[in-house]
């Protein structure tokens, strides 16, 4: 028959130890972070008593549905890019700049006035 082995090395239990990492592992799943020093015997279960006495029970808050008509002018700097017949000419120039160039610039303008005017349209006052 087997000697009965000895499990504490240097005076720890190394399945109380065991507990205990793998509390620290679940804390740090649920993004609580409690150091235990090495040795520590803090027993599992005392961890999971405190997490699970306060579950979160707030209610979130339910969002309306924001069907606008305003929102629509928000394919325009979408969809007026994708003309490719705006792009089919060198001239004219602007600043030395082809066609091509400076209508990407006023494309980025396009699409920022359409998101300010709808913003300003749909925001709801306080």
């Amino acid at each position: 028959m087997a000697e009965p082995v000895d499990r504490s090395a240097h005076g720890i239990d190394r399945s109380a130890q065991r507990d205990a990492a793998a509390a620290s592992v679940l804390l740090a799943a649920r993004n609580v972070w409690i150091i235990n020093p090495p040795g520590s015997t803090v027993p599992f279960e005392s961890f999971e008593e405190d997490l699970m006495a306060s579950p979160r029970t707030e209610p979130t808050p339910r969002r309306e549905r924001d069907s606008s008509p305003w929102n629509w002018l928000l394919l325009v700097p979408i969809v007026v890019p994708l003309l490719v017949p705006l792009f089919n000419a060198n001239d004219p120039r602007v600043f030395g700049f082809p066609r091509f160039y400076w209508l990407q610039l006023v494309f980025i303008l396009l699409g920022v006035t359409t998101t300010t005017l709808v913003y300003q349209m749909t925001k709801r006052r306080r």
